[in-house]
């Protein structure tokens, strides 16, 4: 049986391809990631640095494949790694990462660094080195379909709950409905109006929608934790669910890394085209704005708005415009600033990536929210809008723990509440 320094590094170097090759060559040590990092910037600590997390897998890449690298690690050049290093590593890809990408923006070579870290994760998963808080939530996943939970039945509950209370009819199981709609166990078990939300635009909309009484999740800690087998398990779910009801298309909802998984990973994981369009929630919303199928009152009132962009759904998804547009038929432009650093350069929430379900994180992932609380801040916003439930999640936690009177608004829900009657 393998040793864990073996297994760990055998399965990171198999995720490097030509490109993540050309990448570790590529460093010229500038230093400029951690300018990017949110991490770095609230701790100061080297160790902290985006590149250099990806550091021992450089070191193997090098010593296995280079002749250089192998003539320095004969000369005991290049340390070996040892358990001990797995260690400390996994604190650093698992617990100082949120995959964000703002390091990539920056760097002057184009080095895809969350590419690296998504390598290091798959090795010490395979070699069993995940933090505890991320470990359950894929396993609840694996086993519940919800990393949260969010059972079969206790989504049923949900559904005839947020029915009642937003006076919706919510279908579930239609087959031959145009689209599949997904929701995220953090909508499900912490902010349920989300789905009486979607289901009020849809339904005024006059869409033929439905979701899935069995998979109706839209996240995947699998792809988190950086288990390739097991976030294509959890993507296969969803193709499952489409398939059965045949459907055209599937909503992701406000979750970043569910658009990543499933719009921009799935067909790579799964090796297979997706029999359906992927859209996001608030693309969906945009599209319906333009086509005329619902109408937005203006706000009279509020108070004053700015904008998060998602990570995942923005650096790294490419929608910018979208929830904006949707977000501009409704807050008048007197009553909404940007963020000084927006759109690409957008700071983090510092929740993503997995690292709000990591307990240990937490000092760190609240200390570097200060770059996003000096933005919020220096705009004087009173409401940040955005379409991310794990974002909600972090900024709510943030908020209370800086004693902040800012409140997350969810765009769907803002939607929800000024449509035209």
């Amino acid at each position: 049986m393998a040793d864990s320094v073996t297994t760990a590094m055998n399965t990171a170097l198999s995720k490097v391809g030509s490109k993540a090759a050309t990448y570790l060559s590529a460093c010229v040590h500038c230093g400029v990631c951690a300018t990017a990092c949110h991490y770095a910037q609230g701790s100061g600590e080297a160790k902290h640095i985006p590149i250099w997390k990806a550091e021992l897998l450089k070191r193997q890449y090098k010593r296995r494949y280079t002749w250089l690298g192998k003539l320095r690690g004969a000369l005991g050049l290049i340390p070996k790694t040892t358990p001990e290093m797995l260690e400390e590593w996994s604190e650093l890809v698992f617990d100082t990462c949120s995959m964000c990408g703002r390091c990539s923006v920056v760097c002057p070579m184009g080095i895809d660094i969350p590419m690296l870290i998504r390598a290091m994760r798959e090795g010490l998963t395979a070699a069993g080195i995940v933090p505890e808080g991320l470990k359950e939530a894929t396993d609840r996943a694996l086993e519940t379909g919800s990393p949260l939970g969010a059972t079969p039945e206790v989504f049923a509950e949900r559904v005839a709950w947020m029915g009642d209370e937003w006076e919706q009819a919510i279908p579930v199981d239609q087959e031959g409905a145009e689209y599949l709609v997904l929701f995220s166990s953090i909508e499900i078990m912490k902010y349920p109006n989300a789905i009486g939300a979607t289901a009020k635009i849809l339904n005024a909309a006059g869409l033929s929608w439905t979701v899935h009484s069995k998979n109706f999740e839209g996240t995947n800690f699998g792809y988190l934790q950086g288990s390739s087998p097991k976030a294509a398990k959890m993507l296969n779910r969803v193709v499952e669910a489409a398939e059965q009801l045949k459907v055209k298309k599937v909503v992701s909802p406000e979750c970043g890394h569910a658009y990543g998984a499933l719009r921009w990973e799935a067909q790579n994981l799964l090796a297979r085209d997706l029999p359906f369009t992927v859209v996001q929630i608030a693309e969906l919303i945009d599209v319906l704005l333009s086509e005329g199928k619902i109408r937005v009152n203006r706000e009279a009132k509020g108070g004053k708005a700015t904008y998060h962009d998602p990570c995942q759904i923005g650096r790294r998804g490419g929608l910018f415009e979208e929830p904006r547009r949707v977000l501009h038929a409704i807050v008048p432009d007197a009553n909404f600033s940007e963020m000084t650093e927006n759109r690409m350069d957008n700071w983090c929430c510092g929740g993503g990536g997995g690292v709000i379900s990591i307990p240990r994180a937490d000092e760190l992932r609240l200390k570097s929210f200060g770059m996003k609380k000096g933005q919020i801040e220096q705009v004087g916003a009173q409401r940040v809008v955005s379409t991310c439930s794990n974002c909600r999640l972090a900024f709510d936690s943030a908020f209370e723990h800086y004693g902040m009177k800012t409140e997350f608004v969810s765009l769907v829900e803002l939607v929800a509440g000024n449509l035209e009657k």
